[in-house]
């Protein structure tokens, strides 16, 4: 049938889709700052919003094992919430790989420049911005390839990190002040207290960004009943492990509308388990503790915004947050009203 999405994605590629989308530049890059911030207790804040996201994704993992459709936790808002909380879904999560898509771009004329510092940021950003869309553009077979592939450029790099870094520890070739007790050294677990690792909490959240996108691969994954819950369940495990290791070893509006995609999993997930419910009906993959899970991961949401109040530099994403959605508010109200008045003028 003409314009009707192929199901060519395997559980290689759904695994990697995931797995590439959170191993990136908060990894290699943002890091940085979380970390002096928090000192050695980075991981145990890479430990909590892991669990966190682990929660939020077993959520939307049970509302796509039931209905594997286009549109990911944009369609279930908008079937089990509403009509505005859908259209808010959908263009949140559009101007946040905006958002995201710029920043990585920046990140790779960053990197680019430091190894050929004769070439300017914006070429590199050009080059990639059209790379990118180019594989974007073409069927989901070759998509798929892409991203698994350049995901595994990824992983064997983080692989190779934690390798050399546990040789340098363990032969001694490092020197003598690398060591693993500089986890506990030089001020402790906590060198600047639990505000420090409080304070790093909304960019280690960034970090995690990416593995919602796994929902978009349901309309076009080969088994989703079967691909998308094997996929949800390793993929964080080998994440926190990667975050982890490194982190061990080696030692802001993109932040708010995470937030809001997130907030929008955990609620929407709130609404379709008591569809559920109601019709009398048991979900397939069920998620973590419902609904004592959801508060938990709403209540770490409202946390995390409260940190980034408590930050200057960030503090204006949390002030931005109400005006995106009044502006979406107004846009949802403009879009509906054309629609009744093309429903009514087709009827007429």
């Amino acid at each position: 049938m003409r314009g009707e999405l192929k199901r060519s994605l395997k559980n290689r590629h759904l695994q990697l889709i995931a797995l590439g989308g959170a191993v990136g530049t908060g990894l290699f890059l943002g890091s940085a700052g979380a970390l002096k911030s928090a000192g050695p207790s980075i991981i145990l804040g890479y430990a909590i919003c892991g669990f966190i996201a682990f929660m939020i994704m077993r959520q939307l993992g049970e509302m796509i094992v039931e209905e594997p459709v286009a549109g990911s936790f944009s369609h279930f808002a908008h079937k089990y919430w509403g009509g505005f909380a859908g259209f808010l879904s959908g263009w949140n999560c559009w101007i946040l790989y905006i958002l995201v898509g710029m920043s990585e771009l920046t990140a790779v004329g960053k990197y680019v420049h430091y190894w050929w510092p004769e070439i300017p940021t914006w070429v590199s950003a050009a080059v990639f911005f059209v790379l990118i869309n180019a594989i974007n553009l073409t069927n989901v077979k070759i998509f798929g390839e892409a991203e698994f592939w350049f995901a595994i450029i990824k992983v064997l790099a983080v692989i190779g990190m934690i390798a050399m870094g546990s040789y340098l520890l363990v032969s001694g070739n490092a020197g003598p002040q690398a060591s693993l007790s500089n986890l506990w050294q030089h001020g402790g677990f906590f060198p600047h207290g639990l505000s420090g690792l409080a304070m790093s909490m909304a960019i280690i959240m960034l970090s995690f960004g990416g593995l919602e996108m796994l929902g978009f691969t349901a309309a076009e994954a080969e088994k989703p009943r079967t691909m998308i819950p094997k996929a949800i369940n390793q993929v964080i495990y080998r994440i926190l492990i990667f975050y982890i290791g490194v982190l061990v070893v080696l030692l802001s509006l993109v932040v708010a509308t995470l937030v809001i995609n997130w907030a929008m999993i955990s609620l929407s997930h709130v609404k379709f388990r008591q569809h559920m419910n109601r019709t009398r009906q048991k979900p397939l993959f069920k998620a973590l503790w419902y609904p004592y899970g959801n508060y938990v991961c709403l209540a770490f949401l409202v946390f995390i915004l409260g940190v980034m109040l408590m930050d200057p530099v960030i503090r204006i994403s949390v002030y931005a947050i109400p005006v995106w959605i009044a502006l979406m508010w107004v846009c949802y109200g403009i879009k509906h009203k054309r629609s009744v008045s093309q429903d009514l003028y087709g009827e007429a």
